[in-house]
C-alpha cells in the first residue's frame, strides 16, 4: 500500500492543481493493470497448490492429530485467503479497465471523488486544510485496497508455508524435515534479501514512474 499511496499523491497533486496530465494518468492504470494481472497468476498458482495439499494423506482425514489439525487449518486459511485476493484483484481489474484512454477530467474525478463536483459548482466551498485533509484519507483509503490483492497473497503464502512445514513435522523422517527447514528458509529469505538489495533504488525519488512525473 505505500508504494501505491506515492504514485497515487504524485498524479493527484498534479491533478488537485488542474494540470494536464492524460499520459501519467494512463501510465498510472497500466501499471495496475499489469501488477494485478501478474498477481492474478500467482494467486492462481497458490490456489490450486492448495488445493492439492488438502488432498494429502493426514489432512483430510476426520480423526487427526492438533498438529493435523493446524496444518489443515492453516491449509484452508490460505486457500481462502488466496481466493480474495484473486477475486479482488478481478474486480480492481475489472474497475479499472475501462480508464485506459480516458483524460485528466477523469483522472480529477477518480482522485478528488464527490470534491471535483463541488469545486467546480463552488470554488470557495472548504478551506485548504480541510480539502487536503480529506484528500490525504482518500488516498490513503485507496491505496489499501489497490494493495490488497498483493497483501492478501503475502498472508496465502505464510499460511500455506505453516500448513506444509506442519505436515512435514508430521509424517517425514528426521532428515526430511531438516532439508525441507532449510530449503523453506533459503527460499523464504531469498525475496527479503532481494528487496533490501534493491529497495534503496526503488524507494528513492529517482524512480522511473518519478521521473516521468517530473518530466511530463
Amino acid at each position: 500500500p505505500p508504494a501505491y499511496f506515492r504514485r497515487l499523491r504524485e498524479v493527484a497533486a498534479r491533478a488537485d492543481r488542474g494540470e494536464y496530465l492524460p499520459h501519467l494518468w494512463n501510465t498510472l492504470i497500466k501499471g495496475f493493470l499489469k501488477e494485478w494481472n501478474d498477481l492474478n497468476i500467482v494467486l492462481a498458482l497458490v490456489l490450486s497448490a492448495n488445493v492439492a495439499f488438502l488432498a494429502l494423506p493426514g489432512t483430510s482425514e476426520d480423526s487427526a492429530s492438533a498438529l493435523a489439525n493446524l496444518s489443515r487449518g492453516a491449509g484452508i486459511v490460505s486457500m481462502f485467503v488466496t481466493l480474495g485476493g484473486l477475486l479482488t484483484s478481478l474486480s480492481l481489474i475489472w474497475l479499472h479497465q475501462p480508464m485506459l484512454g480516458t483524460g485528466s477530467s477523469d483522472a480529477c474525478k477518480y482522485f478528488l471523488g464527490s470534491a471535483y463536483s463541488s469545486k467546480r459548482m463552488d470554488p470557495l466551498q472548504g478551506g485548504p486544510s480541510e480539502s487536503k485533509r480529506g484528500s490525504f484519507l482518500r488516498l490513503v483509503w485507496m491505496a489499501t485496497y489497490l494493495g490488497m490483492p498483493l497483501v492478501l497473497l503475502v498472508w496465502s503464502v505464510i499460511a500455506f508455508v505453516i500448513s506444509a512445514l506442519t505436515w512435514t513435522f508430521l509424517f517425514s523422517a528426521y532428515e526430511t524435515r531438516v532439508i525441507v527447514v532449510v530449503l523453506c528458509a533459503i527460499v523464504l529469505t531469498t525475496p527479503l534479501v532481494t528487496i533490501l538489495v534493491f529497495w534503496g533504488p526503488i524507494a528513492s525519488k529517482d524512480s522511473l514512474f518519478g521521473k516521468m512525473a517530473r518530466s511530463s
